[in-house]
């Protein structure tokens, strides 16, 4: 039996066979090889695309919620539908409760969009 198997091996006809096979997987492993290089590459540029693309989102929202801040902290007595006295030591949500429901439900919102934001970039 062990002859065979040695005969079988060593045959000249088994050698060509397993040269054309090692051929054949360098060609696929090379073809491959190209082709994720390929696709990381085209991944990696919708990746720094995507990075950009939130970033300027995220300095918009940013700069809408400073405006939504810098609105609510403005407005006037006569412009709220609910007005009040504010005290030096409230904070902001106290200053929009006072503001009315539409200084309250457009930061709410915005604060919201802004968290989203934050998520989806992974910084809590």
């Amino acid at each position: 039996m062990t002859a065979s198997l040695s005969k079988a091996f060593t045959s000249p006809l088994v050698g060509q066979a397993a040269t054309g096979v090692a051929v054949a997987l360098a060609v696929a492993l090379a073809v491959v090889s190209a082709r994720d290089a390929r696709r990381e590459a085209e991944l990696r540029g919708q990746l720094a695309s995507l990075t950009e693309a939130s970033a300027r989102a995220s300095q918009t929202w940013r700069a809408e919620l400073a405006g939504c801040h810098t609105e609510a902290a403005r407005r006037s007595p006569a412009e709220g539908a609910i007005t009040r006295v504010i005290q030096p030591g409230e904070d902001m949500a106290t200053r929009l409760a006072s503001q009315g429901p539409a200084g309250i439900d457009v930061c709410a919102r915005m604060e919201a969009a802004d968290a989203a934001v934050m998520v989806s970039l992974g910084n809590r």
